[in-house]
């Protein structure tokens, strides 16, 4: 069994700033033979059904996603969502007032293309993209967005916005406060030993690793690759995060309600010790004993049976999403199989 899986996480199409449609990307990816897919593109959900359609009709399992432009101290930063849902208001609504500087960035990618920019200068081709763009969300803002879509948030190309590892890692450090759940560490334009960097500063700050190739099917933008090999440790790390996130995210907070003792124990002028410390034991002690007894019948009455349910139906849940999966992978074997790729056996 191969150590990784062939796949491509991260690609465009002309509803960003890619070239081909939502189809004609997916008959590439077909033919490439990945096993996984997802569309990023950004700032926009506009092909997302159009190539699960397309990448279903070929076998081929895909999940909801996004590069979101957002900024971390005045400087713009991408954000990759993967899993969440794609009719969450809040998100639809973010996204149609980020949109509007979208004919702006089209025309000026356009004119650079027009005047020769290279495969070497892509970075500013992003610069000056989201240099040119108005109300852009926060970092923080927008990985709590995509949490409340029920998704992850995944930093997209690390080494583009911060070169230098040490300080890279700060920066991880810093928007794992915030709740970032992973960074793109398998990135085609990185190399064997920055890839490799990178999944070791993941898995030591127990972050996701998600993998692709920013195909944008434009020559000079992102890389020409149609897929990228993943560790099978990351990919099974990434897709368990993936089918559980929503549960996850739905699992009510553990509070422990404390008890108010803010109750004076001040002993009255010219009462006796004796009589005070009565006193203190019936207006503090007895009362909060009193309240840990009904929290403790409440929470093995009421509350721990109700969470128990809960978990059972979450489970439950997960056990479909994970049956479904399971059953997308052995359709794309057969379909390979069907199609000439595999023997039966290596199927």
């Amino acid at each position: 069994m191969s150590d990784t899986i062939y796949l491509n996480l991260h690609t465009h199409t002309a509803f960003s700033d890619g070239e081909l449609s939502p189809e004609a990307l997916a008959g590439r990816l077909a033919r490439a033979g990945v096993r996984y897919a997802a569309l990023a593109d950004h700032d926009t959900l506009g092909g997302l059904a159009r190539f699960r359609d397309a990448m279903e009709a070929k076998g081929i399992p895909t999940l909801p996603a996004l590069e979101l432009t957002t900024q971390l101290d005045g400087r713009m930063a991408h954000l990759l969502a993967y899993g969440f849902d794609t009719e969450y208001p809040e998100l639809v609504t973010t996204l149609a007032s980020m949109r509007q500087g979208r004919s702006v960035d089209v025309h000026l990618i356009d004119s650079l293309r027009a005047a020769g920019t290279g495969r070497t200068a892509s970075a500013d081709v992003a610069d000056a993209i989201d240099g040119s763009k108005e109300g852009r969300p926060e970092i923080g803002a927008a990985i709590g967005l995509i949490h409340r879509a029920g998704g992850r948030a995944i930093l997209a190309h690390p080494l583009v916005f911060e070169p230098d590892l040490d300080k890279l890692e700060e920066v991880v450090l810093r928007l794992k406060a915030l709740g970032l759940d992973g960074i793109e560490a398998i990135y085609d334009e990185f190399s064997a030993d920055q890839q490799a960097a990178l999944r070791e500063l993941a898995h030591k700050h127990d972050l996701l690793v998600s993998a692709g190739t920013d195909y944008h099917g434009i020559e000079g933008i992102g890389s020409q690759a149609l897929g990228i090999d993943m560790p099978h440790e990351d990919w099974a790390r990434f897709r368990s995060a993936m089918l559980s996130g929503s549960a996850l995210a739905e699992l009510p907070d553990a509070g422990t309600p404390g008890a108010d003792t803010s109750a004076s124990s001040a002993d009255p002028a010219g009462v006796p010790h004796r009589a005070s410390r009565r006193s203190f034991g019936v207006r503090v002690v007895l009362p909060a004993v009193a309240a840990l007894v009904l929290f403790l019948i409440a929470l093995w009455g009421l509350i721990l049976p109700s969470f128990e349910q809960t978990l059972v139906e979450r489970k439950r849940e997960m056990i479909r999403e994970l049956t479904n999966s399971a059953w997308s992978v052995l359709a794309a074997y057969q379909h390979e199989e069907q199609a000439g790729l595999l023997t039966r056996e290596e199927a």
